[in-house]
């Protein structure tokens, strides 16, 4: 538990979406092949954006993976892309302000060191590309290698086609790892957030193990991390309510920086933030340790959108919780 907690920290994230996404969709376009959309005409976008390309207009689609983590040896996340019956291109990176490279094992080109990758074509359909996500690399200019280090933080990622259809069949998910002495001990999985499916206020159902029994074997511990994608700095307010819907506790993360394409992310453990021991609810004839049951609500202090991402510890077990927006 010690290892899992540890990864859970505070990280700026500055310049992840329109800017950064913008620079590496356009830096694959400009070399890409004229072929690959076959761009003529007026591309059928619906609700997402147009983008002028030297292929021809394009729709853009924009997510954000809120959480990743890559501990050499006991952490690593898988991101998995997949496409439809269309051609689509991707583009996957960094923060800018994260001032680092993600070292990496893609199915493209086996180990890489990048701080965004921008040309990536699914062409085939039903094609799928995968990233084993391994930790930060900083360049080291005496030795001219980069030095690996624990990664943590959010991962931005467009999508590009000539067609809404197509975007929004898009397969985009991130496969969590634990990992000791070599082996995979437990895995979860969770998606990416697309910001046109983002809302200022989410929920989901917590089960909690009482926070001054946590370090005891088989506690259940939540951890969460949620990106602020509006465009004003704010906090985003947690409360937690009980299975009858009474507000049991609350609290609220740090002020979170705004203004895409600016962003920022805070990570943490849900009784670290509350601070205190929810009450176990009643279970009669239950042989396990008492939990709390009920659920939790992230919600945007200023109204403006947010990406949440949920993760229930049991033991060694990892799971993903699925959140819902509201």
């Amino acid at each position: 538990m010690k290892t899992i907690t540890a990864s859970l920290n505070h990280v700026k994230a500055t310049g992840f979406a329109r800017t950064l996404l913008g620079v590496m969709t356009l830096a694959g376009l400009l070399t890409g092949d004229a072929a690959l959309m076959n761009a003529q005409g007026t591309p059928d976008c619906g609700k997402y954006p147009t983008v002028s390309t030297n292929l021809g207009p394009l729709c853009h689609r924009v997510g954000i993976l809120p959480w990743f983590v890559g501990i050499p040896g006991v952490w690593e996340t898988e991101l998995r892309l997949g496409v439809g019956l269309d051609a689509i291109r991707f583009a996957y990176g960094l923060p800018s302000s994260y001032d680092t490279n993600l070292i990496a094992e893609d199915s493209e080109a086996g180990s890489r060191v990048f701080e965004a990758i921008g040309e990536l074509d699914l062409r085939k359909t039903h094609a799928s590309y995968l990233s084993r996500i391994l930790g930060f690399g900083d360049y080291d200019s005496t030795t001219g290698k980069f030095n690996p280090r624990n990664a943590t933080g959010s991962l931005g990622m467009s999508a590009e086609a000539q067609r809404a259809a197509a975007l929004e069949a898009v397969s985009a998910f991130a496969v969590y790892r634990y990992i000791q002495n070599g082996a995979v001990v437990s895995q979860a999985t969770a998606p990416i957030i697309f910001l046109d499916q983002a809302t200022a206020r989410w929920s989901a159902i917590v089960t909690e193990t009482p926070r001054d029994q946590q370090s005891q074997p088989g506690a259940t511990v939540t951890s969460f991390a949620v990106v602020n994608l509006s465009p004003d700095p704010q906090a985003v307010l947690i409360r937690v309510y009980d299975e009858f819907g009474d507000l049991s506790a609350s609290a609220k993360t740090p002020e979170l920086q705004g203004g895409l394409p600016s962003g920022d992310v805070h990570a943490d453990t849900l009784s670290n933030i509350l601070g205190i021991n929810l009450p176990t609810s009643q279970c009669l004839g239950c042989t396990s340790a008492p939990v709390f049951r009920g659920t939790v609500v992230f919600e945007g202090e200023k109204g403006g959108q947010i990406a949440p991402v949920m993760f229930r510890f049991n033991g060694l077990a990892l799971s993903a919780v699925p959140v819902r927006a509201e």
